[in-house]
């Protein structure tokens, strides 16, 4: 397909069915209109905008400030060392927490700030990303669990 690039106005062709607007990246990035429409985009999300996410100021808001801690770190530790360094979901044990199957320390309430021993489990990365949906059911099924 031959377009007309809306930059700089030279006719290119493209290969793809969708019209293409600019010729190359280069154009793209030096246009007006393509770096209005950045600035319109970082405006309206201006705390995470390169990571195409907006950030939870009630769970993103300080990562370091929460998890970066050296009680947390010694509790994380103290609950790896009960559960044997082994997920509580599907069984998968590591040596250490980098190790080959690498595990997390999960808030079961999904309160950060609750770090009593009964709100803590170990999951290996896998099962940890599962709980990241329908929160209800994991509450229940590792509330059910740890009692």
């Amino acid at each position: 397909m031959v377009s007309t690039c809306t930059n700089c106005g030279i006719s290119f062709r493209h290969k793809s069915d969708r019209a293409g607007k600019y010729c190359s990246t280069n154009c793209m990035y030096t246009s007006p209109i393509w770096r209005e429409k950045q600035s319109i985009s970082k405006k309206k999300n201006p705390t995470n905008y390169w990571l195409g996410k907006k950030r939870n100021p009630n769970t993103d808001a300080n990562y370091n400030d929460r998890y970066m801690t050296a009680e947390w770190k010694e509790r994380r530790k103290e609950i790896y060392a009960r559960d044997n360094w082994t997920c509580q979901e599907c069984g998968k044990q590591t040596t250490n927490k980098w190790g080959k199957d690498k595990i997390s320390c999960h808030h079961i309430d999904y309160n950060h700030k609750n770090l009593e021993d009964n709100n803590l489990i170990t999951l290996c990365w896998s099962c940890h990303a599962k709980t990241n949906g329908n929160r209800p059911f994991w509450i229940s099924r590792f509330s059910m669990e740890r009692n």
